[in-house]
């Protein structure tokens, strides 16, 4: 375990990645040197990342990717609290082997239960393809050919453990009748891995989004029309149960964070693709992957000629990969309220996160921008009506989140001191 990149020396990587070679066990060879570059800085990363360039003698990869803790203590709270770590550790060790999509090899991982401190040596993606490997700019947008094949792997990534995803064991006598007896066996790849959207889950980010939304509108205005505005606000008592509904299809393996910043393309081959960042890997509806990579990646011109074409292309692969008795009608249901879903996440961003360089700041937005399209271009608005009830748990949630911002509010003014504007004032 090592804690920053002056620690990263060849003595350190030579003993880690040596028995994924061949030179070091006969005996020769060695890294003489390595370059530590840090990389990701403004993509909204939560982990520190670094390209290690090696030079030396043997079998040795050009570069590997060693990621390490956030050195920001409040984001590596928040990623302790969410285990986001751990869902990453997990993730290389014990699932992305058997996904239909290319995914880093782990050379050398620790992970600490205790501390949440990790490391994780990966393949260096850039390496692939005769080194030809290419990352997008997210604020770019993918075209429709990379959209597609972003479409076609979501598909690829979920259809191993589509429905497969309860640990529990069925018996089933012969009446047709079933009983859960027992827990599986902890050997299931999924059975350190939790529903994504689960009912105290859906409740707190309600709660955060009624919340983060006041610093949202304030920080981002040009992303909201008033029509825009209004429907944000009226949707907070409903973004729990529109969460739900988001997650009540069949539940699978989802990356949970499936966005062009986390992909790499093959310029030659459409179908050579790679998918990086398992942090917020969880159990959920596939569709909900699907749509935040529309909703993110997907420009608001190009979005509105090929969304149905994706739908069809994301259907048409699970079919072609086992998947049973889901209709398309059923996928494009799912689709729309996941659309509507993935502005919780949008909205807590740009209100809550600490946006402290210019490309986070014009990502959010980007973002923003493209989840409200991509909501109207569904008619995901009207979801808001057939959310369920008025719920008084609902309604008593949303009132502790404004009463809890207008608090935040009120420290902001006090600490800025009369006559001074507070950094979220216009």
């Amino acid at each position: 375990m090592i804690d920053g990149p002056e620690t990263i020396t060849p003595q350190w990587l030579d003993e880690v990645i040596a028995p994924q070679g061949v030179a070091r066990q006969r005996g020769e060879g060695g890294i003489d040197s390595v370059n530590v570059r840090e990389i990701g800085t403004g993509v909204g990363q939560l982990s520190r990342i670094f390209r290690v360039e090696i030079a030396g003698r043997g079998d040795y990869p050009a570069s590997v990717v060693v990621k390490l803790p956030s050195d920001d203590p409040q984001a590596f709270r928040m990623c302790r609290r969410m285990s986001l770590y751990r869902r990453e550790f997990l993730s290389y060790r014990r699932v992305t082997p058997a996904l239909g999509v290319a995914t880093p090899n782990l050379l050398f991982g620790e992970f600490d239960g205790r501390t949440h401190r990790f490391v994780l040596v990966l393949d260096d993606v850039a390496n692939w393809w005769d080194g030809r490997a290419r990352g997008r700019d997210q604020l770019q947008g993918a075209d429709a050919s990379e959209a597609r094949t972003a479409a076609r792997a979501a598909a690829r990534i979920h259809a191993p453990f589509w429905g497969q995803t309860d640990r529990t064991i069925v018996r089933r006598s012969e009446d047709g009748s079933e009983a859960r007896i027992a827990k599986a066996s902890s050997e299931h790849p999924l059975s350190e891995f939790k529903e994504i959207f689960r009912p105290l889950v859906r409740w707190a980010l309600q709660f955060v989004y009624v919340k983060s939304l006041p610093a949202a509108l304030a920080r981002f205005p040009e992303a909201f029309s008033s029509r825009h505005r209004e429907l944000a606000a009226a949707f907070g008592p409903f973004a729990a149960a529109q969460l739900a509904a988001a997650s009540s299809g069949p539940k699978t393996f989802i990356h949970g964070d499936y966005r062009l910043d986390n992909m790499f393309f093959s310029p030659r081959e459409a179908e050579r693709f790679a998918i990086v960042d398992w942090q917020a890997a969880a159990i959920g509806c596939g569709l909900y992957d699907l749509a935040y990579f529309v909703c993110t990646s997907v420009s608001r011109d190009l979005r509105p000629r090929i969304e149905g074409e994706l739908l069809e292309e994301y259907h048409g692969e699970l079919c072609a990969r086992g998947v049973r008795e889901f209709s398309i009608e059923q996928c494009r249901e799912l689709y729309r309220a996941s659309v509507l879903a993935c502005l919780v996440r949008q909205v807590i961003v740009a209100g809550s996160a600490n946006l402290d360089n210019e490309r986070a700041h014009r990502l959010t937005q980007t973002c923003l921008k493209r989840t409200l399209h991509a909501i109207e271009g569904v008619d995901g608005w009207a979801h808001i009506a057939s959310a369920g009830r008025r719920s008084a748990l609902g309604w008593a949630v949303t009132r502790l989140a404004h009463h809890a911002a207008r608090r935040g509010s009120a420290r902001e003014r006090t600490q800025a001191g009369p006559g001074l504007r507070t950094s979220g004032s216009r």
